[in-house]
């Protein structure tokens, strides 16, 4: 008996198709109740290794499809649950896997295997690439090294926009990732660059509001003295603002991978009491939406005295202009 991995119903057996190459070795199938595709080989219980490519597989990209490969394009390199929580929100994994490696087998990703019981890692394939192409983006090439911390940043980046497509309240602008700050040299001149430039709207309140913020990913692996330093440089950044992208001024959000979450507290107390502070702290799958909505709840203009060490008192708003602003180059709800 098997069990369809889409609509989860039970079969007696398969009535496999053979394969267009060879004429022998079972290919895809379709559960006969919802009609999708089944990996054939993984039903009968041979196991195929996930970044060899099975021959003869062709598909063409379904809208979903097209999408995904354009977040790819941005992201560089991103895990399946990072393409799972953006395209197939709600579904089983064994879909997610199964669509993702149709993709793979046809050419459209390729993928790495970096730990044996550890998710894949994908980037674009030939195919994949002439599609971001056609779609009028230009596909970014997966780096070179620092993969650890590159996908710590896609971590943060990928929840923040599941989050927003599924939220009525909050939308995401603009992301501009550690890389693209680099390239563009957008913070000319400081000593920190960070790991992501957010613009956000909330609505749900009388008048909607942007708000901008400055990511800091962190992964664990930098000491508290380290990160004090980094905090005093972010204080002295925020109050110049980001005059490439048109920012007055912004606000830090330290975003915690789920694995440096018992760091929360540490963090918390680095950065001072959240009323006078001009940084939050969030762990990566945890509700964003109460932790944005602290910045804009007080009537008053907070102030930006911190316990990083410089003793400012410097009046700053935490927010930009209420107007509408321009889609960037990241996820954004008009993707």
């Amino acid at each position: 008996m098997f069990r369809c991995p889409s609509c989860r119903a039970v079969h007696e057996g398969w009535a496999f198709e053979r394969c267009g190459i060879c004429g022998e070795r079972p290919g895809w199938v379709s559960c006969t109740r919802c009609g999708l595709p089944v990996d054939a080989l993984a039903m009968s219980g041979r196991r195929q290794k996930r970044d060899v490519r099975r021959a003869g597989v062709k598909i063409k990209p379904t809208p979903r499809d097209v999408a995904l490969l354009r977040a790819l394009g941005k992201f560089r390199i991103a895990k399946t649950h990072h393409l799972g929580q953006l395209f197939f929100f709600g579904r089983n994994r064994d879909v997610v896997a199964s669509r993702l490696r149709r993709l793979f087998d046809a050419g459209f990703l390729e993928t790495k295997v970096l730990e044996r019981a550890g998710e894949n890692i994908y980037w674009l394939g030939p195919k994949g690439r002439d599609v971001v192409r056609a779609s009028g983006l230009i596909p970014q090439s997966p780096p070179r090294a620092g993969w650890h911390h590159h996908l710590a940043v896609v971590e943060a980046w990928s929840a923040t926009a599941s989050d927003a497509h599924r939220g009525k309240e909050l939308s995401l602008r603009r992301f501009v990732p550690e890389w693209q700050v680099r390239e563009e040299n957008l913070v000319p001149g400081h000593p920190v660059v960070p790991d992501g430039l957010v613009e956000l709207r909330l609505s749900g309140g009388d008048v909607p509001r942007a708000l901008h913020l400055a990511l800091e990913v962190d992964a664990g692996t930098e000491s508290l003295p380290v990160l004090r330093r980094k905090f005093q440089a972010y204080e002295d950044l925020h109050l110049a603002g980001i005059p490439a992208l048109g920012w007055p001024s912004f606000v830090v959000l330290v975003a915690l991978i789920p694995s440096a979450k018992k760091r929360a507290a540490a963090i918390t107390e680095l950065l001072g009491p959240a009323p006078s502070s001009f940084a939050r702290v969030w762990t990566i799958g945890d509700e964003l939406l109460p932790i944005l909505r602290s910045f804009v709840s007080s009537s008053g203009t907070p102030s930006t005295t911190s316990r990083c060490g410089n003793g400012r008192s410097d009046a700053a708003s935490p927010t930009a202009s209420s107007g509408e602003s321009e889609t960037g180059a990241g996820l954004s709800d008009e993707e």
